[in-house]
């Protein structure tokens, strides 16, 4: 998009107001849990780094959870995130109880060269939803500059993402390392995708995958489908999936994606094999059934010979996008589809294939698998990608100055 980034601008004595995405789980005794969610307080990390080495004043913002908007909840504060912001930094950050107000005004206006705040939960204030202009307004004036670094809420209507940058005028607005690098590998993938690309979908059969799918399709040599969302494919090619869930309303979706699969000549493969179970539990009763699932029966993962057939494919990819899982990979024994994918695309990214895997489960899956840091990019926001993808506009990067 050649949208201008943090590093084109100097920053020094300045106040820098960084949106980011510190929306990761916590602990039953308020501390930021252990999960690869946890990575996007990394994220934040290196964008504040990258302006309080350069001698400007960080002070970021977020979201966390989903509050009722009517103030304060002790249970969704950032400060956790703060403290834990602070020791990936080694040095100490300050807090704000809110993120608007005399306190945020005061803290903001006392930080020093090289120093950092962050402000309370914009969500608790109902305000930022609404995109509220009084709200954007006073957030914007704690800062000389604005830095976007959010790239899973990018897609949203929001104060601190469409309001605030409309209402900084004329000083800098743009974007942070890590949103700068999601569009430039969402760039690459649509617009200069190595051959043959390879896409393996899965996962829920969710309208966004949909729509990404059907952009990509012109470029996409092999589409490989597991999961909740070949069973729609299934479902509307005729085959019967028994027990496994489907939305009827996606099954009309599915047949447009078949269809365009073969207008544009793209290898479309449903599972040939599958593993089934009674239910999704590790103590199910399980089987491995060819073409259809019967009655009594869910689709749990795809089969072994599937499996060998889809790691074909990917091996021998130049271009691999990933988004959903095989199966129901949380519970054993319907983790060996996914992992097995996961290997292939680690495998052949070695080789030095480009790969996107477009986060959410599937994120969460390789980094459960212990494959994360060898599948290629990993992306920090599931449905902000494939939204990008599919095409919509995002107001907020609109809104951000260009090169």
């Amino acid at each position: 998009m050649g949208v201008k980034t943090i590093e084109d601008v100097d920053v020094a004595g300045k106040r820098v107001l960084i949106r980011a995405d510190l929306n990761v789980p916590l602990t039953a005794d308020g501390d930021v849990a252990d999960t690869p969610q946890a990575d996007r307080i990394r994220i934040a990390a290196e964008a504040v780094r990258g302006v309080t080495q350069r001698g400007g004043r960080a002070i970021v913002v977020s979201h966390l959870g989903r509050p009722a908007g009517r103030g304060a909840e002790s249970g969704l504060t950032l400060a956790p995130c703060a403290k834990r912001l602070g020791e990936l930094l080694g040095a100490e950050v300050g807090f704000a109880a809110d993120c608007v107000g005399s306190e945020a005004e005061s803290r903001a206006s006392a930080l020093g060269d090289g120093e950092a705040l962050v402000l309370e939960n914009l969500r608790f204030h109902r305000e930022e939803q609404a995109n509220d202009p009084g709200f954007a307004k006073a957030l914007a004036g704690l800062a000389d500059v604005y830095c976007n670094e959010a790239f899973p809420t990018v897609f949203r209507r929001h104060a601190s993402l469409v309001g605030v940058p409309e209402a900084m005028g004329e000083a800098p607005r743009v974007v942070g390392p890590r949103l700068k690098k999601e569009l430039e590998q969402l760039a690459d993938l649509y617009e200069t995708p190595a051959e043959p690309f390879v896409a393996v979908a899965g996962g829920l059969e969710t309208a966004d995958r949909f729509r990404a799918l059907q952009r990509l399709l012109p470029a996409i040599d092999v589409l490989l489908t597991g999961g909740g969302l070949a069973h729609v494919l299934m479902s509307a090619a005729g085959r019967s999936v028994g027990e496994s869930p489907i939305e009827r309303s996606a099954v009309e979706r599915g047949r447009e994606l078949l269809a365009e699969a073969d207008r544009h000549e793209t290898r479309l493969f449903l599972p040939e094999d599958h593993v089934v179970g009674r239910d999704m539990s590790s103590e199910t009763e399980t089987d491995v059934v060819e073409e259809q699932i019967g009655r009594g029966w869910r689709g749990l993962d795809i089969g072994p010979q599937t499996v060998n057939r889809y790691s074909s494919f990917v091996r021998g990819a130049d271009t691999v996008f990933w988004s959903g899982p095989m199966g129901a990979f949380e519970t054993e024994p319907f983790e060996v589809g996914t992992r097995e994918i996961a290997s292939a695309v680690a495998e052949r990214v070695e080789l030095g294939a480009q790969s996107y895997v477009a986060g959410g489960h599937t994120g969460m899956a390789v980094h459960k698998l212990e494959l994360g840091e060898h599948v290629g990019h990993i992306s920090s926001g599931r449905d902000a990608s494939l939204k990008y993808l599919a095409g919509d506009a995002f107001e907020g990067l609109d809104l951000l100055e260009r090169n």
